[in-house]
């Protein structure tokens, strides 16, 4: 609450954080914050690692069991890796916020998946790769679903269950995506 509230950072220098519990990091407010991960002697990022295993159809939708979720604006997250949710990996319905060399993978809904209102948003240097499909049906590495204005610079998405980047476009609502 202290860094939605007054903003700031969260440095993580350690190579896994177990989450064994429906627990979701959410930043709100538009107070600048942020992750921070440190590099591993190893090479690896700092991993968000969401141990929970049980999905079932009384869930009201996937993106309530986000990793992170950016609710709010002026969001940086940075040099981290999110994986086994059982929703996305990291939900964004904010505006102005930064992924930079942030790795989404192993994720039950889509890696990284960015809804309306998520306008105006930056994903750089970012990886979303084997993703599944749950029983929503998703499986998607990045998913743009309403937001205007996404810049992607430097992506990648392989290996997921459905589309690498999927925008959710109709020809006759065009959403101005950047990549």
């Amino acid at each position: 609450d202290i860094l939605n509230e007054k903003g700031g950072m969260i440095i993580l220098n350690t190579p896994v954080i177990y989450i064994t519990e429906h627990k979701v990091l959410k930043l709100t407010g538009t107070q600048k914050a942020g992750i921070l991960g440190i590099r591993q002697p190893s090479g690896e990022y700092p991993s968000i690692y969401l141990d929970i295993h049980q999905i079932d159809s009384h869930m009201p939708s996937p993106k309530f069991f986000s990793g992170i979720e950016l609710y709010g604006g002026n969001k940086y997250l940075k040099n981290i890796i999110v994986e086994h949710s059982i929703g996305s990996g990291i939900y964004i319905k904010g505006q102005n916020n930064t992924l930079d060399h942030v790795i989404a993978r192993y994720n039950s809904y889509s890696g990284i998946q960015i809804d309306t209102e998520g306008d105006n948003n930056v994903i750089k240097n970012c990886y979303s790769y084997r993703n599944l499909c749950n029983i929503y049906g998703e499986g998607t590495g990045f998913l743009v679903s309403g937001a205007k204005n996404v810049l992607f610079e430097n992506c990648a998405a392989f290996d997921n269950a459905n589309y690498g980047f999927s925008s959710g476009l109709d020809s006759n609502n065009p959403k101005n995506i950047i990549s």
